[in-house]
């Protein structure tokens, strides 16, 4: 009786360890799975961390500016970006440090995207600060031309308005005499005969003449170049003028026929072409040619 007893005791002793055995192994069974299953949870956390960083740096290395302080912001960001990546490799499969990983990541990516909106906005800012440049230019350029215009214009009226108001003369013609008998003049074309040469022309009316006495010139040019009777000087544009003589006729603005002579009696004259020429104001305004033999 008590040998049965014993027998079913140890029996009963041995199914309870089979069941803790058999307890035992389906519990490590299930721990190894689960370890498994966080092991691949972590790394594919890590990967995809790994992606979105990756992702990150490169989007922030395509972020150019020109403002220093921001171009800072960018670094520093960056720098941030790398060093979470470069310890990446030293997460555990612990869900709290994978959540803070996550936190970290999602307030980088946070602020790339703010630092890409400042970005984008100090680039319109640019552009158009860029396009109001480029008007006020283009409007500056547009009155610099028509200032050059009116200058040009300017400058051609008072041109016009400066030979306008000079001395007009018309029908220029000289002649040559000689001395028959004192008082008596006859006009020749031979040089050797020649002791008065005569030039007439008309004034003509100008309104942009102002009326009164005028001063003008008259220059005799022999055929080789030399002016005879040389009795005034003057410079013009620092260039010597000699002249023959001078007449003062008043101007009325009126037309007025004006004649003058000059004694030669006491110049050598050659045969050829003389020139005769009329200034006003240092001015030439009128000229003819007296061809003598």
């Amino acid at each position: 009786m008590n040998q049965k007893k014993d027998n079913k005791w140890q029996l009963f002793l041995i199914l309870l360890m089979a069941m803790a055995v058999v307890g035992l192994t389906v519990l490590s069974y299930f721990n190894h799975v689960e370890s498994k299953k966080k092991l691949s949870f972590a790394e594919n956390e890590k990967e995809t961390f790994k992606k979105e960083l990756n992702d990150m740096i490169k989007q922030n290395e395509n972020l150019e500016v020109e403002n220093s302080a921001m171009a800072k912001e960018i670094a520093d960001t960056k720098a941030q970006m790398v060093s979470l990546l470069d310890s990446i490799n030293n997460l555990g499969s612990n869900y709290s440090e994978i959540r803070e990983y996550r936190k970290q990541i999602r307030d980088l990516r946070r602020e790339n995207r703010v630092i890409a909106l400042q970005r984008d906005s100090l680039q319109r800012i640019n552009i158009q600060l860029a396009n109001q440049l480029k008007q006020r230019d283009q409007r500056i350029a547009s009155e610099q031309t028509k200032n050059a215009a009116l200058q040009r214009d300017n400058q051609a009226l008072t041109s016009r308005i400066a030979k306008g108001s000079t001395m007009q003369i018309d029908d220029v013609a000289s002649k040559a005499f000689w001395l028959k008998t004192p008082g008596q003049l006859s006009q020749t074309t031979l040089s050797e005969k020649t002791d008065v040469m005569e030039t007439c022309f008309t004034i003509l009316p100008n309104n942009l003449l102002e009326k009164g006495d005028k001063e003008l010139f008259f220059q005799i040019v022999a055929p080789n170049g030399q002016v005879i009777n040389p009795t005034f000087e003057t410079v013009v544009k620092g260039k010597t003028l000699v002249f023959s003589k001078k007449r003062v006729v008043n101007f009325t603005n009126k037309t007025l026929k004006v004649c003058d002579s000059f004694n030669l009696s006491n110049a050598t004259m050659d045969n050829g072409t003389y020139q005769i020429k009329v200034f006003f104001n240092e001015e030439l305004v009128g000229a003819t040619m007296l061809a003598l033999q």
